[in-house]
């Protein structure tokens, strides 16, 4: 792990066990914080590499602190591009499982990231400033 993402895990406020299993890896680099369509289909087949799976489900927060749900695939690459710019400043959550989360309302979003990693060992996150997806792992 990159000394630069330790903090993270502090934000995520996980237990020191899973801190000590905690693994992060830059999967792709977005150097103007805005993907083209050719850079989320290469984002996609590392998703789909990962995962096993050609859909999975995306969450992101509003500045509300609402969260939103909606399984996707290749197939939405128009809409992952148009809420990649339009949620720009807050996370996104790529989760293997299908969740079902109608609009929820979430206290603070790290320490559901955080919950989330516990609960499914992995998940890819693109970071607030948009620069970065970091896939998130949990050694067993």
């Amino acid at each position: 792990m990159e000394n630069s993402w330790e903090g993270f895990l502090d934000i995520l406020e996980l237990d020191q066990s899973v801190r000590l299993k905690a693994n992060f890896q830059i999967l792709m680099d977005f150097p103007n914080g805005n993907p083209t369509k050719s850079m989320l289909l290469i984002l996609f087949d590392q998703i789909e590499k990962i995962y096993g799976k050609k859909r999975y489900t995306i969450l992101w927060f509003n500045n509300g602190r609402t969260l939103y749900s909606k399984i996707i695939s290749k197939d939405s690459l128009d809409f992952l591009l148009n809420l990649w710019c339009e949620i720009a400043g807050n996370y996104l959550l790529f989760l293997p499982d299908e969740v079902d989360i109608k609009s929820t309302k979430i206290e603070d979003e790290e320490i559901f990231i955080g919950k989330c990693l516990e609960k499914y060992s992995h998940l890819i996150l693109k970071t607030e400033d948009a620069y970065v997806v970091l896939y998130l792992s949990l050694k067993k």
